[in-house]
């Protein structure tokens, strides 16, 4: 399927997004003609597989149609998306624009000579770079013990291991029980 249409169309939205002339009504207008190309493109492959049942190679003939259906559709769907985003864009734009006239506008009730006027909006924050991208910094030791510390508190653990291995052998030593027979071996 020819790009140009989706070129075109992506044109225009760039263009009415920048002068802010984008509606509802370009965007309806877009949809209704993607949702006509789409019901010509399933009218076109139902003649085309009606056509292709009359030959004696059925399936290969189906399947190129299917196949032009495919492309047709997914280059449609791309215009949809393209027409979505510039929605979103747009509906973001109208609220951000609000969000400052709000901001700028003084609140009433606010007019008592003590306080202080309403501070201005922040400007917007620069996006973030997604955290997936950012180098990992390394991981800073917790303060606290020194190396002589740590060595100190590692022998201890260790001397504590070395006595409960002890204790375990000696309560083991003195079972009075007998130990268990072995398995009989298989035949």
């Amino acid at each position: 399927m020819n790009k140009l249409p989706l070129l075109g169309m992506l044109l225009v939205a760039g263009a009415a997004l920048a002068q802010g002339t984008a509606g509802p009504e370009w965007v309806q207008a877009e949809r209704a003609r993607i949702a006509a190309e789409r019901a010509a493109v399933e009218a076109r492959h139902a003649r085309e597989e009606v056509a292709c049942r009359a030959r004696f190679a059925v399936n290969d003939c189906v399947r190129e149609s299917t196949a032009r259906r495919r492309v047709a559709l997914s280059e449609l769907r791309k215009q949809e998306l393209a027409v979505n985003a510039a929605e979103r864009q747009q509906r973001a734009e109208e609220r951000r624009r609000a969000l400052a006239d709000k901001a700028a506008t003084p609140r009433e009730g606010r007019s008592l000579e003590g306080e202080a006027p309403p501070a201005a909006a922040p400007a917007p924050a620069p996006p973030q770079p997604s955290p997936v991208h950012l180098p990992r910094e390394p991981v800073a030791k917790p303060p606290g013990l020194t190396g002589s510390e740590r060595e100190q508190a590692h022998q201890r653990k260790l001397d504590e291991a070395a006595e409960r291995k002890q204790k375990v052998l000696e309560r083991n030593a003195r079972r009075t029980k007998p130990a268990a027979s072995p398995l009989p071996i298989p035949d």
